[in-house]
C-alpha cells in the first residue's frame, strides 16, 4: 500500500490550516481580544482555537448559540363549524299577517327627579352668586352655613327645652333682690362719701318696687280667692 496518498492529504490539511502562531503573537492576539468589541462567544472559539490547533479560526461571526426550526403547525382542521341554515323567503301573506307597519307605542320612562323641584334648585343656585356669604346655599361654604344653621338651631331648641322644663319666674323674689341691691348700693356710696348724690333717687326706686310687691301680693290674693273661695285664709 502506498503512503503517497496519505501523506499528500495531510500535507494539504496542513496548508489549508496554516502555521501555527508563535507565543509571542499569541499574546499580542490576547491583548487586541482585550481591547476588541468581541462577543463573549467569539472570544471563546479564538481561545479555543488558540489553545487546540495554535491556528486562528477561519470564521467568527458565527455566535455559537444553537439556533432551534420552528416548529411545525399543523393546520389540520378538526371538525368543520356548521353555517347558519339559509332562511326561507317570507311570502308577503305572512308578511302582511305579521302587522310589520305597526308602530310601537311609545312608553315613556319614569322621572329620575321632579322637574318642578330641579327648576326651583336651579333657581337657587342662580341665585345663590350674588347672597351675602353666610346666607350662600350651595357649595363648600353653603355646606358650612347649613352645618352652623343646624347647629344654632339644635342649641335654640336644647335652650326651649331647658326653659320649658325650668319653673316659672318668682317676680315677687326678684322685686325683693332689686332692693336689697339699691340698699347695698347706697350703703357704699355712704361709705364713699356720696351718699347725697344718690339718696333721692335710691329712695324713689325702692318705693317704686315696694308699689309693684303690693300689686303683686294683691293679684296673688285674688287668684287665691277665685280658686279656694274667700274663707281660705
Amino acid at each position: 500500500m502506498s503512503l503517497r496518498p496519505v501523506r499528500a492529504r495531510e500535507r494539504d490539511k496542513g496548508k489549508s490550516q496554516g502555521a501555527p502562531l508563535s507565543s509571542d503573537t499569541q499574546k499580542l492576539l490576547q491583548k487586541m481580544m482585550a481591547k476588541s468589541r468581541l462577543t463573549p462567544a467569539q472570544k471563546r472559539k479564538l481561545n479555543t482555537s488558540l489553545q487546540t490547533t495554535g491556528t486562528l479560526p477561519k470564521d467568527l461571526h458565527g455566535s455559537g448559540k444553537v439556533v432551534r426550526k420552528p416548529t411545525r403547525i399543523s393546520r389540520e382542521i378538526k371538525g368543520r363549524v356548521p353555517l347558519p341554515a339559509r332562511p326561507t323567503i317570507r311570502t308577503s301573506e305572512s308578511i302582511l299577517a305579521t302587522d310589520p307597519y305597526a308602530v310601537d307605542k311609545f312608553v315613556p320612562k319614569p322621572a329620575k327627579y321632579s322637574c318642578e323641584e330641579e327648576k326651583a334648585r336651579l333657581a337657587d343656585v342662580f341665585e345663590d352668586v350674588g347672597r351675602p356669604v353666610h346666607e350662600k346655599k350651595y357649595g363648600a361654604q353653603g355646606r358650612k352655613n347649613a352645618a352652623t344653621r343646624k347647629r344654632a338651631e339644635a342649641r335654640a331648641r336644647a335652650r326651649a327645652a331647658a326653659a320649658a322644663r325650668a319653673p316659672p319666674p318668682d317676680r315677687f323674689a326678684d322685686v325683693l333682690a332689686e332692693i336689697e341691691e339699691r340698699k347695698a348700693f347706697l350703703e357704699e356710696m355712704t361709705a364713699l362719701g356720696a351718699r347725697k348724690d344718690y339718696e333721692a333717687i335710691i329712695h324713689f326706686q325702692i318705693a317704686q318696687k315696694i308699689e309693684e310687691l303690693k300689686d303683686i301680693d294683691a293679684k296673688r290674693a285674688a287668684a287665691a280667692e277665685a280658686k279656694f273661695g274667700s274663707g281660705w285664709l
